[in-house]
């Protein structure tokens, strides 16, 4: 497909097109491809269930068979399919507003593919149950979070027919906007800190006085998102189960913080702020008992 016909569509919609151009037709990643621009495309009620249902019978009555060989592994395969799968969410993660109802249905169709029987597989030699207990979810976020972060070193790379620093700001808000989401939908509830990512990118845009333009602001509505996106869990984990850094101290501070930034409107980034204003606002209906105090002292 040419890059002009891509041109006019919407990134998300583009990419995928792409992937499906690039495997062929009939190749498992390219039908992987078409059935998540399918799911993204419809607005039934029952497309999150009904996809992730069709995901997993292609594993065993198409994917599975493929290789005669790939029955003898110790993970028949899963292992690279499940690597795909999950890659090719993040990035759909990465290209989709952070406002759009289509990250949510992205989290969805995870959730719905772990309400499925469970398949056993050793992965890495240990039992695991797909969809439900495996390690590759967990593995890739951490290396698309790692591997996403717009630092300066990005910066100054940026340009000559790469991203812009903006476009990589950008893709960051929209994948941190995934994993908020993630967070509060309970799909890292079985690994060891749940809030991790939030715990660092949270002070990162509030734990300092950033100067405004694109990288700042880029930070600071990170942390709103987080804040708006998985609230209930933050606070959860922020009142319940504190840790240095992460506690009811700095729950108060990072409210403080977004009614500073607020009132430091300059016209410009009108969406931060609104963000900001909507961040302070849900974390004082969380925990008012806090909030008040402080502004009592």
């Amino acid at each position: 497909m040419s890059e002009a016909v891509n041109a006019g569509k919407k990134p998300w919609i583009a990419h995928l097109d792409k992937e499906a151009s690039y495997w062929g037709e009939g190749m498992w990643e390219s039908v992987l491809a078409i059935m998540m621009k399918d799911f993204l495309l419809s607005d039934s009620d029952s497309t999150a269930a009904d996809t992730a249902r069709r995901i997993d019978n292609y594993y065993e009555q198409e994917f599975l068979p493929s290789d005669p060989l790939m029955k003898f592994l110790d993970d028949k395969g899963i292992g690279g399919f499940l690597t795909t799968f999950y890659e090719l969410v993040f990035n759909l993660a990465r290209l989709i507003p952070y406002n759009s109802s289509n990250q949510e249905k992205l989290v969805q169709l995870i959730l719905e593919l772990r309400k499925l029987p469970p398949r056993q597989f050793k992965i890495w030699k240990e039992d695991c149950l797909v969809w439900t207990r495996e390690p590759l979810f967990i593995l890739l976020t951490e290396d698309n979070w790692n591997g996403s972060y717009p630092s300066d070193a990005k910066e100054r790379r940026s340009g000559n027919g790469e991203q812009s620093f903006q476009e990589l700001c950008d893709e960051w808000v929209k994948l941190s906007s995934f994993f908020a989401r993630c967070i509060e939908a309970g799909l890292y509830d079985n690994y060891q800190n749940r809030c991790k990512h939030a715990s660092i990118d949270i002070p990162q845009g509030l734990g300092q006085d950033l100067p405004r333009g694109v990288n700042g602001d880029c930070k600071v509505m990170v942390a709103a998102q987080y804040i708006l996106l998985a609230g209930r869990t933050l606070a959860d984990d922020c009142f319940n189960k504190p840790v240095k850094g992460f506690g009811p101290e700095e729950w108060k501070c990072w409210a403080e913080k977004f009614k500073e930034i607020s009132m430091q409107e300059d016209g410009n980034n009108t969406d931060m702020v609104l963000a900001t204003e909507e961040a302070r606002k849900y974390m004082v209906s969380l925990h008012p008992e806090i909030i008040q105090a402080s502004e009592d002292n």
